[in-house]
């Protein structure tokens, strides 16, 4: 049931955003564990999501990704799943001060074709290391071998100057994690801008 502990990770992670707008909270939130779940006892609790709020800030601080166009690829080499402008990727990708390339789709993870993704022609790609075998192109290694060969993405400036950060799929999610993944992306922004 949804109650105080909801509120309270929903206000941490509406934190996270810092003046992105609630949108992104509400594709998020839906994952974000309740206080109780994250420990049976409400002290401790507090102090994990307190935890979640200092890594965040200490990131929005940084902005490492400041100036830099993002584009998140989650899975399906056929019709690609992105990060849209709602759920962890859009606050992960605010809080480094990087732009989602997808942030105007109201969608968590829109199916776009790969014209469109080559269009949008972000500066790097962030492409979810998946573990599964549900779909195509399921691995970080599986993705950039897909993307070097195929005749619209290998044109993008991301493929050409090779500058991807790979995250697990349980990081392009929301909830707890995203203080470690949006730290994985910028470190990975910043070694990418290197490039």
């Amino acid at each position: 049931p949804r109650g105080v502990g909801d509120r309270h990770c929903g206000e941490v992670l509406a934190e996270l955003l810092q003046g992105a707008g609630s949108r992104e909270v509400e594709g998020a939130h839906g994952r974000a564990p309740q206080r109780s779940e994250v420990s049976a006892d409400a002290e401790r609790g507090t102090q994990v999501t307190d935890s979640v709020r200092s890594q965040m800030q200490s990131l929005t601080t940084d902005r490492s990704g400041t100036g830099q166009t993002v584009g998140f690829w989650f899975a399906n080499s056929e019709s690609p799943y992105v990060a849209g402008g709602m759920g962890a990727p859009q606050i992960m990708a605010t809080a480094v001060g990087a732009t989602n390339v997808f942030a105007d789709s109201q969608d968590e993870w829109p199916q776009v074709s790969w014209e469109a993704f080559a269009q949008k022609d972000p500066d790097v790609l962030v492409l979810g290391d998946l573990t599964r075998d549900r779909m195509t192109s399921e691995t970080g290694d599986a993705k950039m071998a897909f993307l070097q060969k195929n005749t619209v993405t290998r044109e993008m400036k991301a493929v050409k100057n090779q500058r991807f950060v790979l995250l697990k799929g349980s990081d392009m999610n929301g909830g707890l994690r995203i203080p470690l993944a949006a730290r994985t992306l910028a470190q990975g922004l910043t070694k990418a801008e290197a490039k």
